[in-house]
């Protein structure tokens, strides 16, 4: 997408965002907002899987962390992850925490 997209795309997100939180205010309006606003405007989309850290409980959790696979607890500080295996995005919808350190997206 060029940056004319984006644009065109965050414009028609911004319109699309009220109406849709009117109609399902309880979830995720933004998410389907954006849905709406992307097909709205015929911009294609590539599903692509395995490159996001999201789901810290349930059925996703191991997918999410399988490039910590081989990385103990002793090695946590200064593993060396091959680069190919690290997501690319961590997504800020869950609370991440080791200990009493966490951050999440309203809080670090």
């Amino acid at each position: 997408a060029t940056g004319k997209d984006m644009f065109a795309l965050a414009e028609s997100w911004v319109k699309f965002l009220p109406r849709v939180h009117e109609l399902y205010p309880q979830f995720m309006a933004e998410m389907h907002a954006y849905c709406i606003a992307a097909a709205h405007l015929e911009m294609p989309h590539q599903l692509a899987k395995g490159f996001m850290v999201s789901s810290v409980t349930g059925a996703n959790k191991e997918k999410s962390f399988m490039f910590l696979d081989d990385v103990t607890r002793e090695k946590a500080c200064n593993a060396k992850v091959s680069p190919n295996k690290l997501p690319f995005v961590l997504h800020y919808c869950q609370r991440y925490a080791i200990g009493r350190w966490f951050f999440s997206k309203y809080k670090l």
